[in-house]
């Protein structure tokens, strides 16, 4: 449900930037047509923080496009208070095209409309400001460090056995491709004579580009479609389409939309799932990896660490509290001291529910499996519950 709204929104931001633009409604309508097909729900699921960015980029574009520069940068500050490193593309290029669209004076009260958005942030957070920049900016290194992937390396690795899989892949794979070329056509767009609509076309076009590096799998291709269809509907824009073009353009976005809709759909039903989890009130819940309920959580204590990829679920279906700031529990996440923190807090009594794939794969926290899967505990439905009390290293399970 969040996010059909975050949805929602993208796609009224680029409606609204064909408006402020003057371009016909017909491009509004392939221009959202593009967006859901190739960038919505239906497609695979990605991270709600990745929305944020993408509609605040998309935001700070539109008052690009006004010449507001206050409001452009007060939206490329929160772009960066999602996922940080593309927020701060989005801040540098904002700047630059302001600079070199308007004046220098403009692109200092784009930097402090910025800077006004980190003050109100500084503010409400307080004393775990250390915790914000560890969190959010310094465990990037990890990320940028362990969790590369290539196109080719996630088309290998995906389903293609089934039509429904297939049909999902394939529009998932056009998205990916969409988000390198784009630029090239942004940078074409310059040609037409409307460096305003071409600046704010590139803005995106990098943006998008910017939120696949260093991992280019399926879900960042995903993500990165609002701004790319943004890029694309203003380079088209720039080189004043026909109306016929922007029909066309909406009528293949419809087709391939019901595609993925009927895929997902048939997907949704084959799979198993329940809608009796009292903390989802009624939305549908599918088995995690190994086939277990993420809300089968009877024999774990109401305080307990779950150290599964997929954590998050737990938490949210099973009335697990999490004692630490780590709902994620991956190597990205965790950054550099994370694991030595939940080390120190397991000898300190923290309980640790433990379930991880084989092979562990290179985003895995390598430095708490080594330490805790050989500990032997108590068997639950979602893993060995360990704790100091029953610490012995290689001891089986009891």
């Amino acid at each position: 449900g969040l996010g059909a709204v975050y949805v929602g929104i993208e796609a009224a931001l680029v409606a609204a930037m064909v408006e402020t633009a003057g371009g016909p409604p017909s491009a509004a309508v392939a221009a959202v047509a593009t967006l859901v097909a190739f960038g919505s729900t239906h497609l695979h699921p990605h991270n709600h923080y990745g929305h944020l960015t993408q509609v605040a980029s998309l935001a700070a574009v539109w008052a690009l496009l006004q010449a507001e520069s206050l409001l452009t940068g007060v939206f490329a500050g929160l772009a960066i208070l999602g996922k940080f490193p593309q927020g701060a593309v989005v801040l540098l290029l904002v700047t630059g095209a302001t600079v070199v669209l308007d004046t220098v004076t403009a692109g200092v009260w784009v930097l402090a409309g910025a800077a006004m958005v980190g003050a109100a942030t500084a503010l409400a957070l307080g004393g775990d400001i250390p915790w914000f920049f560890r969190r959010a900016v310094a465990n990037k290194g990890t990320y940028l460090r362990l969790g590369r992937m290539t196109p080719l390396t996630w088309l290998r690795q995906s389903d293609w056995t089934s039509w429904r899989a297939a049909t999902r892949w394939f529009l998932v794979s056009v998205a990916g491709l969409l988000t390198v070329v784009t630029p090239f056509i942004a940078a074409a767009a310059f040609g037409s004579g409307n460096q305003r609509l071409a600046a704010a076309a590139t803005v995106l076009a990098v943006t998008g580009l910017a939120s696949v590096i260093p991992r280019f799998d399926g879900p960042h291709a995903v993500g990165a479609v609002p701004t790319v269809t943004g890029a694309l509907t203003l380079s088209g824009l720039a080189f004043a389409l026909p109306r016929s073009a922007w029909l066309a353009i909406a009528l293949i976005g419809g087709v391939l939309l019901a595609a993925g809709l009927v895929a997902r759909i048939r997907a949704t039903f084959a799979a198993p799932y329940r809608r009796d989890v009292p903390s989802l009130r009624g939305l549908p819940v599918t088995p995690l990896w190994d086939g277990a309920w993420p809300d089968d959580t009877s024999r774990i204590p109401l305080s307990a660490f779950v150290l599964r990829p997929d954590a998050p679920m737990v938490y949210a279906s099973g009335g697990i509290s999490n004692p630490t700031p780590y709902d994620y529990p991956l190597a990205s996440p965790f950054g550099r001291d994370g694991q030595a923190e939940i080390l120190a807090a397991f000898e300190s009594g923290l309980e640790v529910c433990i379930s991880w794939p084989d092979p562990p794969g290179v985003l895995a926290p390598q430095e708490l499996l080594r330490h805790l899967s050989g500990l032997s505990g108590i068997e639950t439905p979602l893993g060995r519950l360990v704790s100091v009390d029953s610490k012995q290293l290689g001891g089986g399970t009891n």
